[in-house]
């Protein structure tokens, strides 16, 4: 069976080189980047194959394209890939924000090269009526399921029979919902894991192998780990997720605390998640002046907030 990893960002760095690297040289498997460049091209340097997707392409494909669906809709990546290079029999997508801490990736792909698996992925649940992303896949199918997405696997029959669907709500969607329905497109996890499931497609956890590959505390969807602590360490075996590096890293660090503070997170949970652990991979990341900033700024956040 062939396999091919494709990376999806939307951004090129130094991490994301050493990531394809580590995958290129340790997977036994084609690596490709698919790119969202709506906002711009995303040199990815010579040698690699590179896909590229923009509103006017998800267009082109006959798909719904709203303004965010660089990251609300993943599995365009996915259909796009399945088009330009359908030579795979599966297509795994890897966010570049994942890392692997594995000595070799292929210890982890080749314990699910079993081909009667159509979709793989971490934490796949159905959901709930209280889920985010429930409301606006429900009116297309009643049993919504959800996962999660940083981290997929698809056989090419799947991502070919999930794209026509696609295509179809895309089409329809303005006679099936309300207009007044917010958050009315349905993301990627909650269409692609609902629409292979209801129909008939062999859909499996990642998580129910005998090998655990994550943990809660590793792969999630939080506050940014420590690209440079991930890598001097032992391998663990485990993903991570989300990891960035320096001034991403940092970035990301302001924005979960703005989000914090926005919400009027009380004192206690302030220092719950912003913990000891975590500003030590900022002091991984950040200059000296970066976290003294940060620091600054989380202190009067605790002081200010509720108890």
């Amino acid at each position: 069976m062939r396999e091919l990893i494709i990376i999806r960002t939307h951004y090129y760095c130094e991490a994301t080189e050493r990531l394809y690297h580590y995958l290129k040289n340790t997977s036994n498997r084609d690596v490709a980047f698919i790119c969202d460049e709506t906002n711009g091209a995303v040199d990815v340097g010579t040698g690699k194959v590179k896909l590229s997707i923009s509103e006017q392409s998800a267009k082109d494909m006959g798909l719904y394209a709203p303004p965010n669906f660089g990251w609300l809709c993943g599995d365009y990546f996915l259909y796009a890939a399945a088009q330009l290079l359908n030579a795979y029999d599966r297509y795994w997508m890897i966010e570049s924000d994942v890392r692997l801490s594995l000595p070799s990736s292929a210890e982890f792909f080749d314990n699910f090269s079993d081909e009667h698996h159509d979709f793989l992925a971490f934490h796949t649940f159905r959901a709930q009526s209280n889920w985010y992303w429930h409301a606006p896949m429900c009116y297309f199918e009643p049993e919504v399921y959800a996962c999660l997405f940083p981290v997929v696997g698809i056989s090419r029959r799947a991502a070919k029979f999930a794209f026509q669907a696609r295509r179809q709500i895309s089409q329809s969607f303005d006679d099936v919902v309300p207009i007044g329905q917010t958050r009315r497109w349905p993301n990627d996890e909650s269409f692609l894991t609902s629409i292979l499931m209801a129909n008939g497609f062999n859909c499996n956890s990642l998580d129910a192998g005998p090998v655990k590959y994550r943990t809660n505390a590793s792969f999630n969807v939080g506050l940014p780990k420590s690209e440079r602590r991930i890598s001097e360490q032992e391998p663990t075996g485990l993903f991570y997720h989300p990891v960035h590096a320096g001034q991403r890293f940092v970035s990301k660090a302001n924005t979960w605390l703005n989000t914090y503070t926005y919400n009027k997170a009380s004192k206690e949970r302030l220092a719950e998640v912003f913990h000891n652990g975590f500003l030590q991979d900022l002091q991984s990341e950040a200059s000296d002046q970066d976290v003294l900033a940060f620091e600054s700024r989380l202190r009067q956040a605790i002081d200010s907030a509720p108890t």
